[in-house]
């Protein structure tokens, strides 16, 4: 390993791997906006690869950020704050449906407590616990609360219904087309709360619900969650079935 010497106050040298040296460099700079998204989209992956499985895929693959290959399915997550809510890109989603007939897709949506006091105003506060990587992980995994596992059907059939929650942002690299998901409509779809699924135009019935309390580890962290899990339910062919065969041979 490479060495560098650090001198303390009474002149004496102390040598350190120039590993430590990064990592301690990396605690004390103020992390960029553009860094604070990228420690909370890695907050989201993990949590939700330890949840769900699947394996992680390299940054910006267009199939989605993990792969469960014993499905086949891909999964997108979207990690953000409770006051907000997921931010969906269209393209991404539009890309999503056309390789529905390959392999199925589902969304993780990771939310945490994003709003809160600090120095007597009201903030963004993963932004303003940005200082540093250390600092921003453990404020997301002590104020991380729900986790969202939904189909793509559900998602597309909210954009259908919910034009009103697409916006259209400047970005660095040219506009970008985003559909915000409140929160309260995720907490209303996993409650099977009846006119919320009509606006959809779906039936809940044609879903299975499952709902616990899970903790998974992030990195040195214990994070605690309530899942939510909302897949469709799939229909097995029973036509080999002996006792469906017994019965049709009874009728005839």
């Amino acid at each position: 390993h490479k060495t560098s010497f650090l001198f303390n106050s009474g002149g004496y040298g102390i040598s350190l791997p120039s590993e430590d040296l990064e990592n301690m460099a990396k605690r004390s700079s103020r992390l960029s906006y553009g860094e604070c998204l990228g420690v909370i989209k890695d907050f989201g992956v993990r949590v939700s690869r330890s949840l769900f499985g699947g394996i992680i895929l390299s940054p910006n693959d267009p199939r989605g950020d993990l792969f469960h290959p014993e499905t086949p399915a891909f999964s997108e997550v979207k990690a953000s704050g409770l006051s907000g809510g997921p931010l969906v890109v269209l393209t991404q989603l539009e890309r999503h449906q056309e390789n529905l007939e390959s392999h199925d897709h589902l969304y993780s949506f990771v939310l945490y407590k994003d709003r809160g006091r600090h120095r007597g105003k009201r903030r963004n506060l993963p932004i303003r616990m940005g200082k540093n990587e250390h600092t921003l992980r453990k404020f997301l995994a002590v104020n991380a609360r729900r986790v969202y596992r939904i189909h793509l059907s559900i998602v597309l059939a909210t954009v259908r219904a919910h034009p009103e929650w697409i916006k259209t942002y400047q970005m660095a690299r040219g506009p970008k087309t985003y559909l915000r998901i409140p929160p309260k409509h995720l907490e209303k779809l996993a409650g099977t709360d009846l006119e919320t699924w009509q606006s959809l135009s779906l039936n809940p019935s044609d879903y299975q619900f499952q709902e616990c309390r899970d903790v998974v580890r992030f990195r040195n962290y214990r994070v605690s969650v309530l899942v939510y899990r909302i897949t469709p339910i799939v229909a097995t062919d029973d036509s080999f079935d002996p006792e469906v065969l017994d019965r049709q041979s009874a009728t005839v």
